[in-house]
Order: C-alpha cells, then structure tokens, then sequence
C-alpha cells in the first residue's frame, strides 16, 4: 500500500468516485451521460493528482498536482448539482458534493503547508 492510500483526503476522493458509481447504476436510464462523464473523469483526476502529487519530491510540482486535483473537485461539485437539477434530490448528490467540498479544504491545506516549507 502505498502511503497517500491511508490519507483521509485520497480515501474520500475515492469514495467520490465510487458515489458515482452508484448513480450511473441507480439513474442508468436516466442518467445524462455528460454529465456523468464529466463526474467520472473528474473524480478519477481527483485520485490521479493526488498520488502523482505524492510521488514527486520536489514541493513546486507537489503544488502544481494538487492544485490540479483541487480544480478537479469543483468539477465533480459541478456535474453533481447539475445531475441533481435535472433527477431531483437524492442523498447521492449531497454526498458528493460535500466530500468534494471537503476535499478542497484539505487540498488547500495541503498546498498551503507546502507552500509555507518552501518559503
């Protein structure tokens, strides 16, 4: 296992992904297939970032991945609002979108921390 598996913020970009999951197999018929493709591509971005971010060793391209990956949440907040607009309330929808809100806070404070290193 690799050590950016055990962060909490990786654990919740993943259950992100699998929210999406969940809704294209709850809503299969009646899912909007950009808008769950948009979600898909970006919570797999949100994964992606952060372990490439992890494994590299200089603090600037650390920045740059997680700022990526950061990016990549509001996506995701995006294409879930705009799914739920369109198939009404689910719990789904509010779920992720708060854990990528959530993500995004601790993104910040990632970066911010490394930021603060390298001053």
């Amino acid at each position: 296992m690799f050590a950016y598996e055990k962060w909490d913020v990786y654990k919740q970009a993943t259950r992100i992904l699998e929210i999406g999951v969940e809704i294209k197999s709850k809503y299969r018929r009646r899912v909007m297939w950009k808008d769950m493709n948009n979600f898909e591509r970006a919570a797999g971005s949100i994964m992606s970032n952060i372990a490439e971010g992890a494994g590299r060793f200089q603090p600037k391209e650390k920045i740059h991945l997680y700022q990526i990956a950061c990016g990549s949440t509001s996506e995701t907040n995006d294409a879930a609002f705009q799914m739920q607009k369109k198939l009404g309330q689910d719990p789904l929808f509010e779920e992720a979108r708060r854990l990528s809100n959530s993500v995004a806070a601790m993104l910040t404070n990632l970066i911010l921390s490394i930021e603060k290193r390298i001053e």
